[in-house]
């Protein structure tokens, strides 16, 4: 836990910003591969227990699943270390405490992928050997736990089944803990039992057997398999029509009890494009149930990617208004860093003049005694006297205040740029106009 501590880089507002990204596509990566993991290791326990004569298709599905031995590391591993890496980065000195959870996760999910595979393997010998299982039980074939493990084969699917839905409800608390600030000192426990921990999980689940059930169709249909019938296709497309227009009901719940403090403008576009696209995928199952085919898969799969990108910008924009503030005191305490670097070097550090910023910036509109496009500063300043830091706040975030006058547009300004420029037009107005 120290460890990932000292790894902690101080990062300026350019290197939160590029953070922010590489977040998106981490969780980009992250989230469809789990879905599609825990949704066709779902769909294969399901249909071995429920339809016995259809163990191929069982088998056929997490093999699908397990299409590379190093896909686990590539598109789940790395990307999780990516996104827990990154919100340190993003949260050192917060308050905000996960280091330990994640270590968790990380056994969870390695232990539940390797299950999978072991499901995977054992589930080929049992096909192979043949239902009957007599080469499997005849004595001094195989070593007695060779052939436990291949009679038991799904015992390890199970095991995975239960690791991972530990593990994946787990990520959404910590998801949700990371996005709400109130949740960091209440500490990450508290995050569990909150209904969007509970309503996010939900809606991964149920995406992740969209996701698993339309690539299992796009699958046959690709390449004709014959043992997939017609009134089997249906039959899954009628789920998959049932669990998308549960969706919306669960967004809807999802965003009422957002934070207040973690909704925006932004978070609603995204929110509003996702039930969108949820319209979309229903009338395209829609379709393909009318006219009885399951060539429209591809498509299906298609949206339910723009979906899961779309949900997890949603769920960004919440984070980045939770760390508003502790964005400023990171890129503050990069400049610090920065100045102290240069002062240890022998390097001159550059003095942020208010003179300049003033006849770069503000002398277009404004004038000490004439009104141009804003008020006159001897006018406004006054009210300022002896509360510098107001002056500061204004500088930074423009409010409109005079209905005689139009808003004035905000700057871009860092804050030591608005402290100069604040203590510039406060000491001219006193030293001349006062």
């Amino acid at each position: 836990m120290d460890l990932i501590e000292k790894m902690v880089l101080p990062q300026s507002e350019q290197h939160i910003l590029l953070l922010k990204y590489m977040l998106v596509l981490a969780f980009m990566i992250f989230i469809p591969y789990f879905a599609l993991v825990y949704g066709s290791l779902l769909n294969s326990l399901l249909i071995k227990s429920k339809q016995s004569e259809k163990s191929n298709l069982s088998y056929d599905i997490i093999k699908l699943l397990t299409f590379n031995k190093y896909a686990p590391i590539g598109f789940g591993i790395v990307p999780f270390l990516s996104i827990i890496f990154i919100y340190q980065q993003l949260l050192h000195q917060s308050g905000a405490a996960f280091t330990g959870i994640s270590f968790l996760l990380l056994i969870l999910l390695i232990a539940g992928t390797t299950l999978i595979y072991f499901y995977k393997h054992y589930y080929a010998l049992q096909i192979l050997f043949g239902n009957d299982n007599k080469l499997i039980n005849a004595e001094n074939t195989v070593a007695e736990s060779f052939r436990a493990n291949v009679n038991n084969y799904k015992k390890y699917g199970k095991i995975a089944f239960v690791l991972l839905s530990l593990a994946l409800y787990l990520f959404e608390g910590l998801v949700n803990y990371i996005s709400n600030s109130i949740n960091w000192v209440n500490g990450f426990l508290s995050s569990l039992n909150q209904l969007n921990t509970v309503i996010n999980f939900i809606v991964f689940v149920i995406v992740s057997l969209l996701l698993s059930n339309s690539i299992m169709l796009w699958n046959f249909f690709r390449n004709n398999d014959e043992a997939t019938s017609p009134e089997f296709a249906l039959k899954i497309n009628k789920l998959n029509l049932s669990l998308t227009l549960i969706l919306p009901s669960l967004m809807l719940v999802n965003v009422v009890f957002t934070s207040v403090k973690s909704l925006s403008y932004d978070y609603f576009i995204y929110a509003l494009a996702s039930v969108a696209i949820l319209l979309l995928i229903a009338i395209s199952l829609f379709s393909s149930i009318k006219h009885n085919k399951i060539g429209n898969s591809n498509l299906t799969i298609l949206l339910l990617l723009i979906f899961i990108f779309f949900n997890i910008i949603r769920e960004q924009y919440s984070f980045s208004v939770n760390i508003q503030l502790h964005e400023n005191i990171l890129a503050q305490n990069y400049i610090d860093y920065q100045n102290k670097i240069n002062a240890e070097l022998g390097l001159n550090e550059v003095k942020i003049s208010g003179e300049d910023i003033f006849n770069g910036k503000c002398i277009a509109c404004h004038n000490f005694d004439k009104k141009i496009v804003g008020p006159p500063y001897k006018d406004v300043l006054p009210k300022y006297e002896g509360k510098m830091s107001n002056l500061v706040k204004f500088v930074l975030n423009p409010v409109k205040v005079n209905p005689d006058y139009p808003s004035m547009p905000n700057q871009g300004l860092k804050p030591l740029e608005a402290e100069a420029i604040a203590e510039y037009i406060m000491k001219t107005y006193t030293e001349k106009y006062k």
